[in-house]
């Protein structure tokens, strides 16, 4: 099955080794909702427990677009966010 799903999404590479697409997530451990879980229950808990942000840090292609459970370009989602309510609700 993981052999054929970079196939399929037209990834010449996957899997854990050089070349491949790299989307990671870092989970905060210390996160109320994962507490005390085993590891073998921490997607348990991260879906169904966790009543705040349990992420530390999100990777998309090898690029961290989160750090510290915040967005890298949070100024610039600000921006754009803002921009886009200003067309919406104009004057």
């Amino acid at each position: 099955m993981l052999a054929g799903s970079g196939a399929t999404a037209g990834l010449p590479a996957w899997g854990l080794q050089a070349g491949a697409r790299a989307d990671l997530l870092v989970l905060d451990t210390r996160a109320p909702g994962l507490l005390g879980v085993p590891p073998s229950h921490t997607l348990d808990a991260l879906v169904f427990a966790t009543d705040a942000p349990a992420l530390c840090e999100v990777w998309v292609s090898g690029r961290r677009v989160v750090a510290g459970g915040a967005p890298v370009d949070a100024a610039a989602i600000a921006a754009a966010f803002e921009s886009a309510m200003a067309e919406l609700w104009p004057g």
